[in-house]
């Protein structure tokens, strides 16, 4: 099973990539995908600074991941809940195509969805 990318006005499929994924964003232009982890805004409270949060695509291929240390450096920046912390989330993307984030502590952060650099 994959994700197929599918031009609104035609119907036609542009690309598709492996996987099924709940939280997916589309750039303005339907060449570039940002995903989000599955868990979305909670992560296991064992977690590893390595676990990525978001994965960016171009044409159904990887191309940048965004792991948890490169959003919060350290535990102070996140919230923690009965079973989970809290690490932020994903609001959308800009008419600029960035990808906008806040992270659990209120800072916010743009991604340019072409490259998957931080802005």
């Amino acid at each position: 099973m994959g994700t197929k990318i599918i031009e609104a006005g035609s119907g036609k499929e542009l690309w598709s990539m492996p996987g099924w994924y709940r939280w997916l964003f589309v750039s303005n232009d339907g060449r570039h995908v940002a995903t989000g982890y599955n868990g979305m805004n909670l992560i296991p409270q064992n977690f590893s600074p390595e676990l990525v949060l978001i994965t960016f695509w171009q044409d159904g291929q990887k191309m940048r991941e965004v792991p948890v240390r490169d959003l919060a450096p350290n535990k102070s920046t996140l919230t923690r809940t009965v079973s989970h912390y809290h690490w932020g989330s994903i609001e959308g993307v800009s008419n600029n195509d960035e990808l906008l984030v806040t992270r659990a502590d209120g800072r916010k952060f743009r991604f340019n969805m072409a490259t998957g650099a931080q802005q």
